[in-house]
């Protein structure tokens, strides 16, 4: 009777880790900072619609609308920007890209609306060069600080890159700073996650937009609305 209670026990203790798991939630810190990437996703999505997979008769399947949300926090003080990927209509598949902090002293970090980012605002990096779309891929090192890594041929070389707050004289900030070239000798022991945009099946769609779901399901808990 012991042994069971014991079976029982455990059984109840992982099925309530798990449940725990499934609906964790990433910490935003604050309210304000949820109601800013809120604030934006919502904009975001108004305009450029929701993110949706089509089939494209030249590429294939196709991520659309907001296509990419994550969490990440890519300047290392623990708290976590909010990147977006999206289409603004130009092309099958989504080609812009924002991230959104909230620290910074401004909303938004980079994207098209800063003329000092335009090389960042659009989505160009290749997974390889005969690619028929660019893709989006992130590295997170061993400490949690996360790149964008980019490049015209991600199989052969790429630059990574992390967002850095120097206040210019001007009163403008240094955005973005190359920190390693995957050639230049660093042992890299993090974690990647790639996203092709366009030549993907439903089932890598399903996916891409289940892990949205988790960014957005944080945002909105922590929000005040």
């Amino acid at each position: 009777m012991k042994k069971v209670l014991a079976i029982l026990l455990l059984v109840l203790t992982v099925c309530s880790l798990a449940a725990c798991k499934s609906t964790q939630t990433l910490d935003l810190g604050n309210t304000d900072r949820a109601d800013v990437f809120n604030k934006n996703y919502d904009n975001l999505s108004s305009e450029y619609g929701k993110g949706e997979y089509k089939v494209d008769p030249e590429l294939g399947g196709v991520l659309s609308g907001v296509a990419v949300m994550r969490l990440l926090d890519f300047t290392g003080d623990g708290n976590p920007e909010l990147y977006v990927a999206y289409s603004d209509g130009t092309t099958p598949y989504a080609n812009k890209q924002q991230i959104y902090g909230f620290d910074s002293g401004s909303a938004v970090i980079f994207s098209e609306f800063y003329a000092d980012s335009l090389e960042f605002a659009d989505i160009t990096s290749k997974s390889s060069a005969d690619a028929k779309a660019p893709c989006v891929w992130f590295y997170t090192d061993k400490s949690g600080l996360s790149y964008i890594v980019v490049g015209e041929d991600l199989s052969k070389e790429a630059d990574y890159y992390y967002l850095k707050y120097n206040k210019l004289e001007n009163g403008d900030r240094e955005i973005m700073e190359l920190a390693f070239t995957e050639v230049d000798g660093h042992e890299l022991s993090g974690t990647y996650e790639k996203i092709e945009l366009a030549g993907v099946t439903e089932a890598e769609a399903e996916r891409i937009f289940k892990e949205n779901k988790k960014a957005l399901d944080s945002v909105e808990k922590q929000g005040s609305k």
